[in-house]
Protein backbone atom coordinates (compact mmCIF):
# COMPACT_ATOMS: atom_id res chain seq x y z
CA UNK A 1 0.00 0.00 0.00
CA UNK A 2 1.36 3.52 -1.01
CA UNK A 3 1.48 5.71 2.08
CA UNK A 4 -0.04 8.63 -0.45
CA UNK A 5 -3.58 8.92 -0.48
CA UNK A 6 -5.50 11.23 -1.50
CA UNK A 7 -8.98 13.02 -0.77
CA UNK A 8 -11.61 14.43 -3.09
CA UNK A 9 -12.68 17.20 -0.54
CA UNK A 10 -16.40 18.31 -1.11
CA UNK A 11 -18.63 20.21 1.21
CA UNK A 12 -20.91 17.31 2.30
CA UNK A 13 -18.54 14.38 2.25
CA UNK A 14 -14.60 13.20 2.01
CA UNK A 15 -14.16 10.32 -0.94
CA UNK A 16 -11.12 8.31 -0.12
CA UNK A 17 -8.93 6.70 -2.74
CA UNK A 18 -5.83 5.08 -1.61
CA UNK A 19 -4.02 3.11 -4.12
CA UNK A 20 -3.02 -0.87 -3.87
CA UNK A 21 -0.44 -2.48 -4.94
CA UNK A 22 -1.72 -6.50 -6.24
CA UNK A 23 -4.77 -6.40 -3.83
CA UNK A 24 -6.96 -3.53 -5.52
CA UNK A 25 -7.41 0.20 -4.65
CA UNK A 26 -9.50 0.74 -1.51
CA UNK A 27 -12.32 3.67 -1.17
CA UNK A 28 -14.35 4.82 1.45
CA UNK A 29 -16.89 7.51 1.80
CA UNK A 30 -16.80 9.72 5.05
CA UNK A 31 -19.91 12.37 5.25
CA UNK A 32 -18.30 15.42 6.85
CA UNK A 33 -22.27 16.49 7.64
CA UNK A 34 -22.11 13.69 10.69
CA UNK A 35 -19.58 15.91 12.54
CA UNK A 36 -21.10 19.26 13.50
CA UNK A 37 -18.28 21.63 14.18
CA UNK A 38 -16.31 24.18 12.66
CA UNK A 39 -12.78 23.38 14.16
CA UNK A 40 -10.61 21.91 11.73
CA UNK A 41 -8.41 19.84 14.34
CA UNK A 42 -11.89 18.43 15.29
CA UNK A 43 -12.37 17.66 11.91
CA UNK A 44 -8.96 16.30 11.50
CA UNK A 45 -9.46 13.83 14.39
CA UNK A 46 -12.41 12.85 13.37
CA UNK A 47 -10.60 12.18 9.71
CA UNK A 48 -8.15 10.02 11.28
CA UNK A 49 -10.70 7.76 13.63
CA UNK A 50 -12.49 7.31 10.30
CA UNK A 51 -9.60 6.18 8.48
CA UNK A 52 -8.72 3.74 11.07
CA UNK A 53 -12.09 2.33 11.12
CA UNK A 54 -11.61 1.70 7.31
CA UNK A 55 -8.25 0.19 7.72
CA UNK A 56 -6.97 2.97 5.43
CA UNK A 57 -2.99 4.23 6.15
CA UNK A 58 -1.04 6.26 4.54
CA UNK A 59 1.30 9.30 5.75
CA UNK A 60 0.95 11.89 2.59
CA UNK A 61 -2.40 13.48 0.85
CA UNK A 62 -3.07 14.92 -1.71
CA UNK A 63 -6.72 16.61 -1.46
CA UNK A 64 -8.65 17.91 -4.74
CA UNK A 65 -11.08 20.33 -4.41
CA UNK A 66 -14.53 20.18 -6.37
CA UNK A 67 -14.77 23.13 -9.03
CA UNK A 68 -17.60 24.90 -7.46
CA UNK A 69 -14.86 25.49 -4.29
CA UNK A 70 -12.59 27.71 -7.05
CA UNK A 71 -13.61 30.78 -9.37
CA UNK A 72 -11.78 30.04 -12.52
CA UNK A 73 -10.55 32.93 -15.52
CA UNK A 74 -8.71 33.31 -18.15
CA UNK A 75 -6.08 36.18 -18.71
CA UNK A 76 -4.55 37.64 -21.57
CA UNK A 77 -0.91 38.62 -20.77
CA UNK A 78 2.01 40.35 -22.90
CA UNK A 79 4.91 37.84 -24.41
CA UNK A 80 6.78 37.45 -21.99
CA UNK A 81 9.06 34.92 -20.23
CA UNK A 82 7.90 31.91 -18.24
CA UNK A 83 10.22 33.02 -15.36
CA UNK A 84 8.11 37.02 -15.59
CA UNK A 85 4.62 34.79 -15.48
CA UNK A 86 3.86 34.55 -11.67
CA UNK A 87 4.34 38.53 -11.23
CA UNK A 88 2.01 39.16 -13.84
CA UNK A 89 -0.81 36.95 -12.85
CA UNK A 90 -0.48 38.32 -9.36
CA UNK A 91 -0.89 42.14 -10.32
CA UNK A 92 -3.45 40.87 -13.26
CA UNK A 93 -5.15 39.06 -10.44
CA UNK A 94 -5.36 41.78 -8.24
CA UNK A 95 -7.48 43.92 -10.34
CA UNK A 96 -9.53 40.97 -11.85
CA UNK A 97 -10.56 40.59 -8.29
CA UNK A 98 -12.80 42.10 -5.28
CA UNK A 99 -11.27 40.40 -2.59
CA UNK A 100 -7.83 41.10 -1.18
CA UNK A 101 -4.94 38.73 -2.28
CA UNK A 102 -4.16 38.23 0.97
CA UNK A 103 -7.20 36.49 1.73
CA UNK A 104 -7.16 34.08 -1.27
CA UNK A 105 -4.94 31.19 -2.60
CA UNK A 106 -4.04 31.25 -6.05
CA UNK A 107 -2.45 29.58 -9.12
CA UNK A 108 -2.49 29.49 -12.38
CA UNK A 109 -1.65 26.89 -15.29
CA UNK A 110 -0.02 28.42 -18.65
CA UNK A 111 -2.24 27.82 -21.69
CA UNK A 112 -0.92 26.59 -25.29
CA UNK A 113 0.28 29.77 -26.99
CA UNK A 114 -1.80 31.36 -29.81
CA UNK A 115 -1.00 34.10 -31.29
CA UNK A 116 1.50 37.39 -30.18
CA UNK A 117 0.72 36.78 -26.28
CA UNK A 118 0.39 34.65 -23.53
CA UNK A 119 -3.13 33.32 -21.98
CA UNK A 120 -3.05 32.01 -18.34
CA UNK A 121 -6.12 30.03 -16.67
CA UNK A 122 -6.29 31.01 -13.20
CA UNK A 123 -7.83 30.00 -9.95
CA UNK A 124 -8.63 31.36 -6.63
CA UNK A 125 -10.28 29.70 -3.31
CA UNK A 126 -10.63 31.76 -0.06
CA UNK A 127 -7.10 31.41 2.28
CA UNK A 128 -9.42 30.31 5.18
CA UNK A 129 -10.68 27.67 2.79
CA UNK A 130 -7.25 25.79 2.51
CA UNK A 131 -5.48 26.84 5.44
CA UNK A 132 -8.40 24.87 7.60
CA UNK A 133 -8.11 21.96 5.70
CA UNK A 134 -4.16 22.28 5.72
CA UNK A 135 -5.30 22.03 9.79
CA UNK A 136 -7.62 19.41 9.74
CA UNK A 137 -5.07 16.91 7.36
CA UNK A 138 -1.96 17.32 9.83
CA UNK A 139 -4.49 16.68 12.55
CA UNK A 140 -5.66 13.71 10.69
CA UNK A 141 -2.15 12.44 10.83
CA UNK A 142 -1.35 12.91 7.51
CA UNK A 143 1.02 15.78 5.71
CA UNK A 144 -0.61 17.93 2.54
CA UNK A 145 1.50 17.83 -0.42
CA UNK A 146 -0.60 19.53 -2.61
CA UNK A 147 -4.04 20.89 -3.07
CA UNK A 148 -5.85 20.69 -6.57
CA UNK A 149 -9.16 21.47 -8.76
CA UNK A 150 -11.72 17.90 -9.67
CA UNK A 151 -11.52 19.70 -13.30
CA UNK A 152 -8.12 18.71 -13.61
CA UNK A 153 -7.51 15.74 -11.54
CA UNK A 154 -10.41 14.09 -14.03
CA UNK A 155 -8.71 15.41 -17.11
CA UNK A 156 -5.74 13.25 -15.95
CA UNK A 157 -7.86 9.97 -15.41
CA UNK A 158 -9.47 9.74 -18.90
CA UNK A 159 -7.59 11.88 -21.23
CA UNK A 160 -5.93 9.64 -23.58
CA UNK A 161 -3.24 11.37 -25.52
CA UNK A 162 -3.79 14.48 -27.68
CA UNK A 163 -7.70 14.11 -28.03
CA UNK A 164 -9.56 17.06 -27.47
CA UNK A 165 -12.35 16.18 -24.78
CA UNK A 166 -15.11 17.41 -23.56
CA UNK A 167 -16.06 16.07 -20.11
CA UNK A 168 -19.14 16.11 -18.29
CA UNK A 169 -18.92 14.91 -14.65
CA UNK A 170 -21.77 14.99 -12.43
CA UNK A 171 -21.97 13.88 -8.85
CA UNK A 172 -25.35 14.50 -6.96
CA UNK A 173 -27.07 17.75 -8.22
CA UNK A 174 -23.55 19.59 -9.33
CA UNK A 175 -22.23 18.93 -13.02
CA UNK A 176 -18.78 19.84 -13.88
CA UNK A 177 -18.03 20.71 -17.64
CA UNK A 178 -14.77 20.68 -19.45
CA UNK A 179 -12.89 21.05 -22.60
CA UNK A 180 -9.77 20.03 -22.84
CA UNK A 181 -7.76 21.05 -26.33
CA UNK A 182 -3.82 20.80 -26.57
CA UNK A 183 -3.50 18.55 -23.33
CA UNK A 184 -4.64 21.56 -21.45
CA UNK A 185 -8.00 22.26 -19.27
CA UNK A 186 -9.27 25.57 -21.51
CA UNK A 187 -12.08 25.77 -20.02
CA UNK A 188 -14.45 24.79 -16.85
CA UNK A 189 -18.02 25.19 -16.10
CA UNK A 190 -20.18 23.79 -12.94
CA UNK A 191 -23.94 24.13 -12.22
CA UNK A 192 -26.60 22.98 -10.52
CA UNK A 193 -29.29 20.16 -11.85
CA UNK A 194 -32.44 21.66 -11.27
CA UNK A 195 -33.13 18.75 -9.33
CA UNK A 196 -36.79 18.14 -11.19
CA UNK A 197 -37.61 14.93 -12.69
CA UNK A 198 -34.60 12.91 -15.15
CA UNK A 199 -36.07 14.70 -17.96
CA UNK A 200 -35.39 17.98 -16.94
CA UNK A 201 -32.03 17.64 -15.78
CA UNK A 202 -30.62 16.05 -19.18
CA UNK A 203 -32.73 19.04 -20.65
CA UNK A 204 -30.84 21.23 -18.88
CA UNK A 205 -27.44 19.85 -18.88
CA UNK A 206 -27.36 19.25 -23.05
CA UNK A 207 -27.85 23.26 -22.63
CA UNK A 208 -25.51 23.70 -20.21
CA UNK A 209 -23.08 21.06 -22.25
CA UNK A 210 -23.98 24.15 -25.46
CA UNK A 211 -23.27 27.35 -23.51
CA UNK A 212 -20.08 26.02 -21.99
CA UNK A 213 -18.66 24.88 -25.78
CA UNK A 214 -19.56 27.80 -27.01
CA UNK A 215 -18.16 30.08 -24.37
CA UNK A 216 -15.05 27.66 -24.66
CA UNK A 217 -14.70 28.67 -28.34
CA UNK A 218 -14.57 32.17 -27.66
CA UNK A 219 -12.18 32.23 -24.67
CA UNK A 220 -9.62 30.11 -27.09
CA UNK A 221 -8.91 29.12 -30.60
CA UNK A 222 -12.08 27.17 -31.73
CA UNK A 223 -11.62 23.68 -32.91
CA UNK A 224 -13.30 20.22 -33.02
CA UNK A 225 -14.08 17.73 -30.43
CA UNK A 226 -13.42 13.92 -30.86
CA UNK A 227 -14.44 12.74 -27.56
CA UNK A 228 -17.23 12.65 -25.01
CA UNK A 229 -16.76 11.42 -22.06
CA UNK A 230 -19.80 11.30 -19.23
CA UNK A 231 -19.13 10.60 -15.52
CA UNK A 232 -22.34 9.87 -13.42
CA UNK A 233 -25.10 7.56 -12.48
CA UNK A 234 -26.25 5.82 -16.06
CA UNK A 235 -29.87 6.33 -16.10
CA UNK A 236 -29.39 10.23 -16.20
CA UNK A 237 -26.53 10.26 -18.76
CA UNK A 238 -26.83 7.38 -21.19
CA UNK A 239 -29.30 9.28 -23.09
CA UNK A 240 -27.32 12.11 -23.46
CA UNK A 241 -24.65 10.04 -24.84
CA UNK A 242 -25.62 9.53 -28.41
CA UNK A 243 -27.20 12.51 -28.83
CA UNK A 244 -24.03 15.05 -27.77
CA UNK A 245 -21.52 12.56 -30.05
CA UNK A 246 -23.53 13.24 -33.01
CA UNK A 247 -23.97 16.93 -32.22
CA UNK A 248 -19.95 17.58 -31.78
CA UNK A 249 -18.92 14.57 -34.57
CA UNK A 250 -17.31 12.70 -31.95
CA UNK A 251 -16.96 9.69 -30.22
CA UNK A 252 -18.59 8.77 -26.69
CA UNK A 253 -18.07 7.39 -23.53
CA UNK A 254 -20.18 6.98 -20.38
CA UNK A 255 -18.13 5.51 -17.33
CA UNK A 256 -20.96 4.35 -14.40
CA UNK A 257 -19.18 2.87 -12.52
CA UNK A 258 -15.37 1.88 -10.94
CA UNK A 259 -14.59 -0.94 -13.28
CA UNK A 260 -15.24 1.50 -16.45
CA UNK A 261 -12.73 3.98 -14.61
CA UNK A 262 -10.15 1.51 -14.99
CA UNK A 263 -10.02 0.61 -10.80
CA UNK A 264 -10.57 -2.47 -8.95
CA UNK A 265 -12.12 -0.82 -6.32
CA UNK A 266 -12.61 -2.29 -2.92
CA UNK A 267 -14.76 -0.41 0.08
CA UNK A 268 -17.64 1.86 0.24
CA UNK A 269 -20.43 2.46 -3.03
CA UNK A 270 -18.32 5.99 -4.46
CA UNK A 271 -19.36 9.09 -6.85
CA UNK A 272 -18.07 7.95 -10.09
CA UNK A 273 -16.73 11.77 -10.66
CA UNK A 274 -15.22 12.09 -7.30
CA UNK A 275 -13.38 9.03 -7.83
CA UNK A 276 -12.14 9.91 -11.02
CA UNK A 277 -11.08 13.12 -9.74
CA UNK A 278 -9.39 11.65 -6.61
CA UNK A 279 -7.61 8.87 -8.42
CA UNK A 280 -6.30 11.26 -11.22
CA UNK A 281 -5.08 13.78 -8.68
CA UNK A 282 -2.53 10.92 -7.23
CA UNK A 283 -1.51 10.01 -10.96
CA UNK A 284 1.24 11.54 -12.69
CA UNK A 285 0.97 12.52 -16.02
CA UNK A 286 -1.37 14.83 -17.89
CA UNK A 287 -2.38 18.23 -18.02
CA UNK A 288 -0.97 20.84 -16.44
CA UNK A 289 -2.43 21.25 -13.08
CA UNK A 290 -3.74 23.98 -10.14
CA UNK A 291 -1.98 23.63 -7.20
CA UNK A 292 -3.39 26.04 -4.24
CA UNK A 293 -0.56 24.62 -2.26
CA UNK A 294 2.83 24.85 -3.87
CA UNK A 295 1.48 27.71 -6.36
CA UNK A 296 3.92 28.89 -8.99
CA UNK A 297 6.45 30.99 -8.51
CA UNK A 298 8.63 33.69 -10.05
CA UNK A 299 12.04 31.55 -11.21
CA UNK A 300 15.05 33.38 -9.52
CA UNK A 301 18.28 34.09 -11.12
CA UNK A 302 21.02 32.34 -9.96
CA UNK A 303 23.34 35.74 -7.66
CA UNK A 304 26.41 35.81 -9.78
CA UNK A 305 27.83 39.09 -8.22
CA UNK A 306 30.63 37.06 -6.40
CA UNK A 307 31.26 35.25 -9.82
CA UNK A 308 31.50 39.04 -11.44
CA UNK A 309 33.90 40.55 -9.18
CA UNK A 310 36.38 37.55 -9.22
CA UNK A 311 36.48 37.84 -12.80
CA UNK A 312 36.52 42.24 -12.84
CA UNK A 313 39.32 41.55 -10.27
CA UNK A 314 41.49 38.70 -12.47
CA UNK A 315 41.02 41.37 -15.54
CA UNK A 316 42.24 44.71 -13.34
CA UNK A 317 45.08 42.19 -12.17
CA UNK A 318 45.66 40.82 -15.97
CA UNK A 319 45.20 45.00 -17.36
CA UNK A 320 47.79 45.89 -14.39
CA UNK A 321 50.26 43.58 -15.81
CA UNK A 322 49.61 44.17 -19.39
CA UNK A 323 50.75 48.11 -18.35
CA UNK A 324 53.61 47.03 -16.49
CA UNK A 325 54.87 44.79 -19.47
CA UNK A 326 53.77 47.58 -21.80
CA UNK A 327 56.91 49.55 -20.63
CA UNK A 328 59.40 46.90 -21.82
CA UNK A 329 58.06 46.74 -25.30
CA UNK A 330 58.88 48.11 -28.97
CA UNK A 331 56.57 50.56 -30.29
CA UNK A 332 54.32 47.87 -32.71
CA UNK A 333 54.29 45.64 -29.73
CA UNK A 334 52.39 48.69 -28.00
CA UNK A 335 49.90 48.58 -31.18
CA UNK A 336 49.37 45.12 -30.66
CA UNK A 337 48.22 45.24 -27.15
CA UNK A 338 46.15 48.29 -27.41
CA UNK A 339 43.99 46.76 -30.11
CA UNK A 340 43.70 43.70 -27.88
CA UNK A 341 42.82 46.04 -24.71
CA UNK A 342 40.10 47.40 -27.61
CA UNK A 343 38.89 43.90 -28.03
CA UNK A 344 38.22 43.50 -24.27
CA UNK A 345 36.47 47.05 -24.12
CA UNK A 346 33.94 45.49 -26.78
CA UNK A 347 33.59 42.46 -24.77
CA UNK A 348 32.49 44.13 -21.85
CA UNK A 349 30.25 46.24 -23.73
CA UNK A 350 28.62 43.09 -25.19
CA UNK A 351 28.15 41.91 -21.41
CA UNK A 352 26.36 44.96 -20.07
CA UNK A 353 23.83 44.52 -23.19
CA UNK A 354 22.86 41.74 -21.54
CA UNK A 355 20.38 43.94 -19.96
CA UNK A 356 18.26 44.63 -23.23
CA UNK A 357 15.83 42.00 -22.95
CA UNK A 358 14.55 43.45 -19.79
CA UNK A 359 13.92 46.78 -21.98
CA UNK A 360 12.40 44.50 -24.44
CA UNK A 361 9.59 43.16 -22.25
CA UNK A 362 8.70 46.46 -20.40
CA UNK A 363 8.35 47.69 -23.86
CA UNK A 364 6.10 45.04 -24.64
CA UNK A 365 4.05 45.23 -21.65
CA UNK A 366 3.63 49.08 -22.44
CA UNK A 367 2.38 48.20 -25.83
CA UNK A 368 -0.02 45.44 -24.76
CA UNK A 369 -1.24 48.05 -21.73
CA UNK A 370 -2.44 50.55 -24.47
CA UNK A 371 -4.23 48.32 -26.47
CA UNK A 372 -7.48 48.71 -26.98
CA UNK A 373 -9.76 45.44 -26.65
CA UNK A 374 -13.00 46.88 -28.91
CA UNK A 375 -14.25 42.87 -29.11
CA UNK A 376 -14.92 42.09 -25.80
CA UNK A 377 -17.55 44.86 -25.76
CA UNK A 378 -19.13 43.69 -29.10
CA UNK A 379 -19.30 40.30 -27.34
CA UNK A 380 -21.25 41.77 -24.75
CA UNK A 381 -23.80 43.11 -26.87
CA UNK A 382 -23.97 40.34 -28.83
CA UNK A 383 -24.63 37.80 -25.94
CA UNK A 384 -27.04 40.36 -24.55
CA UNK A 385 -28.96 40.00 -27.97
CA UNK A 386 -29.08 36.13 -28.01
CA UNK A 387 -31.88 34.40 -27.01
CA UNK A 388 -31.79 31.27 -24.33
CA UNK A 389 -30.25 28.02 -25.40
CA UNK A 390 -33.92 26.80 -25.16
CA UNK A 391 -34.94 28.92 -28.71
CA UNK A 392 -31.92 28.92 -30.42
CA UNK A 393 -27.78 28.62 -30.31
CA UNK A 394 -24.48 29.34 -32.33
CA UNK A 395 -22.60 26.31 -32.81
CA UNK A 396 -19.35 28.66 -34.74
CA UNK A 397 -18.61 32.11 -34.37
CA UNK A 398 -15.54 33.69 -35.98
CA UNK A 399 -14.78 38.01 -35.36
CA UNK A 400 -13.32 39.42 -38.76
CA UNK A 401 -11.88 42.98 -38.98
CA UNK A 402 -14.05 45.83 -40.46
CA UNK A 403 -13.33 48.24 -43.77
CA UNK A 404 -13.39 51.28 -44.31
CA UNK A 405 -16.73 52.60 -42.57
CA UNK A 406 -16.89 49.24 -40.67
CA UNK A 407 -16.15 48.15 -37.18
CA UNK A 408 -15.81 44.87 -38.20
CA UNK A 409 -17.80 41.40 -39.13
CA UNK A 410 -19.17 38.89 -36.89
CA UNK A 411 -20.16 35.60 -38.69
CA UNK A 412 -21.29 32.48 -37.36
CA UNK A 413 -23.47 29.75 -37.73
CA UNK A 414 -26.46 28.09 -35.09
CA UNK A 415 -29.23 25.84 -34.96
CA UNK A 416 -32.85 26.86 -34.04
CA UNK A 417 -35.99 25.36 -33.29
CA UNK A 418 -38.34 27.38 -36.38
CA UNK A 419 -37.61 29.62 -38.79
CA UNK A 420 -39.86 31.91 -36.70
CA UNK A 421 -37.12 31.86 -33.29
CA UNK A 422 -34.45 32.83 -36.49
CA UNK A 423 -36.15 36.09 -37.74
CA UNK A 424 -36.85 37.64 -34.28
CA UNK A 425 -33.37 36.50 -33.28
CA UNK A 426 -32.32 38.90 -36.47
CA UNK A 427 -34.64 41.59 -35.23
CA UNK A 428 -33.23 41.86 -32.13
CA UNK A 429 -30.02 42.12 -33.80
CA UNK A 430 -30.74 44.58 -35.55
CA UNK A 431 -31.99 46.73 -33.03
CA UNK A 432 -29.06 46.62 -31.34
CA UNK A 433 -27.25 48.28 -34.18
CA UNK A 434 -26.04 45.84 -36.10
CA UNK A 435 -26.40 45.38 -39.78
CA UNK A 436 -27.76 42.32 -40.63
CA UNK A 437 -28.23 40.29 -43.70
CA UNK A 438 -30.62 37.42 -43.28
CA UNK A 439 -30.60 34.55 -45.17
CA UNK A 440 -33.15 31.54 -45.30
CA UNK A 441 -32.97 28.68 -42.51
CA UNK A 442 -32.06 25.18 -44.15
CA UNK A 443 -33.18 21.60 -42.56
CA UNK A 444 -30.41 19.97 -41.06
CA UNK A 445 -30.18 17.06 -38.33
CA UNK A 446 -27.85 17.80 -36.45
CA UNK A 447 -29.94 18.40 -33.16
CA UNK A 448 -32.97 16.83 -33.43
CA UNK A 449 -34.66 19.42 -30.83
CA UNK A 450 -33.53 22.01 -32.88
CA UNK A 451 -33.76 21.35 -36.72
CA UNK A 452 -33.12 24.50 -38.36
CA UNK A 453 -29.91 25.79 -39.40
CA UNK A 454 -28.97 29.55 -39.75
CA UNK A 455 -26.16 31.52 -41.00
CA UNK A 456 -25.41 34.38 -39.05
CA UNK A 457 -23.85 37.47 -40.94
CA UNK A 458 -23.17 41.00 -39.08
CA UNK A 459 -21.45 44.20 -40.09
CA UNK A 460 -20.65 46.52 -37.22
CA UNK A 461 -21.31 50.48 -38.60
CA UNK A 462 -19.04 53.05 -37.19
CA UNK A 463 -20.01 55.76 -34.97
CA UNK A 464 -21.17 58.92 -36.85
CA UNK A 465 -18.68 61.34 -35.70
CA UNK A 466 -19.61 63.84 -33.25
CA UNK A 467 -19.73 67.36 -34.67
CA UNK A 468 -17.58 69.92 -33.72
CA UNK A 469 -18.69 72.63 -31.03
CA UNK A 470 -17.78 76.06 -32.43
CA UNK A 471 -15.85 77.94 -30.06
CA UNK A 472 -16.77 80.31 -27.82
CA UNK A 473 -15.77 83.90 -28.29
Amino acid sequence: MSDLIALHWALDQVTVFAPGKGRGDQVAVLPIGTIATADPAATGKWLRTELASKKIGGKRATIVLPRSAAILRKLALPQVPDEELPDLVRMQAATKSATPLDRLRFDFVPLPQRGEGREVLLATVPAKTIDDIVVAVRAAGLEPVSIGLSPFGTAARVLNGDESCLIVAVRQQSAEITLVRDKSVLFSHVGDLPGGDEEEDRQWLSSEVSRAVIAADHLAAGGGIDRVVLLGPAELLEPLAEPLARRYEATSDLLDTTQKLGLSSAGDAVSVAALAAAAGQIASGGPPRIDLLNPRKRIEKPDRTKLRMILAGAAAVAILATAYGMSWMEQSDLESAIADLNDQKTAAEGFLSAGAPVEKSHAAISAWVEKEAEWTDQLVVLDSALPGTSRAYLTELSLEPGQRDTLGVIKGRGLARTESDVRVLYDSLAAKGYQVTPTSTVETRQDPEYPRQFDLNLTIPKPPAKPVEPAKS
